[in-house]
């Protein structure tokens, strides 16, 4: 069964570098292990929102871990900065990637190029209502790759409060996993 990205993408997930293409070919259970530098915004409001979200911590190179289940099309994703778990669940649901995060959820249009990966936001829902665009936040979204090591860079900003979180690291597939 092609995995939720290969659905995602049809064609157009051979063109992605072969580290992405490896990490989203998900068909069991699997873990991958790097390091990430993560920053938060400063404004309390910002913390106030990452605190709630269970955003990463702040800190220059984090352990990561990233745990990938596959669920009847769906995939689950614990990311574990240090000690510190964020939990998503993705599904895709009319050409967009939907990523569950609390009581947030976040819609994505996902291209494919050669050279990377990218998500861009289209809508967040709170609570499965639609958050108007003056408070919807900007995301930047990248997955590349430096040879055989999957690269990631995630840049999060709120409207009228800045900076919220922003997060680049690397992961490659664990031991054993």
């Amino acid at each position: 069964m092609p995995s939720l990205y290969q659905r995602l993408l049809g064609e157009r997930f051979s063109t992605l570098p072969a580290a992405v293409q490896a990490l989203h070919d998900l068909q069991a259970d699997i873990e991958y292990a790097g390091t990430c530098d993560v920053t938060r915004g400063s404004n309390p409001f910002c913390r106030f929102i990452c605190a709630l979200m269970q955003l990463p911590p702040a800190g220059q190179a984090q352990a990561l871990r990233v745990q990938f289940r596959a669920d009847h099309g769906r995939e689950h994703w614990t990311r574990i900065f240090g000690t510190k778990k964020f939990y998503s669940l993705q599904y895709a649901q009319s050409e967009l990637l939907f990523e569950k995060i609390n009581i947030i959820t976040l819609a994505f249009q996902v291209t494919a190029a050669p050279e990377k990966l990218s998500l861009a936001l289209r809508q967040v829902y709170l609570l499965g209502l639609p958050v108007g665009s003056i408070f919807r936040p900007q995301v930047t979204a990248d997955e590349y790759a430096e040879g055989d090591i999957f690269k990631v860079r995630v840049h999060v900003t709120l409207p009228l409060f800045g900076l919220l979180v922003r997060y680049a690291g690397s992961l490659a597939k664990a031991s054993g996993g």
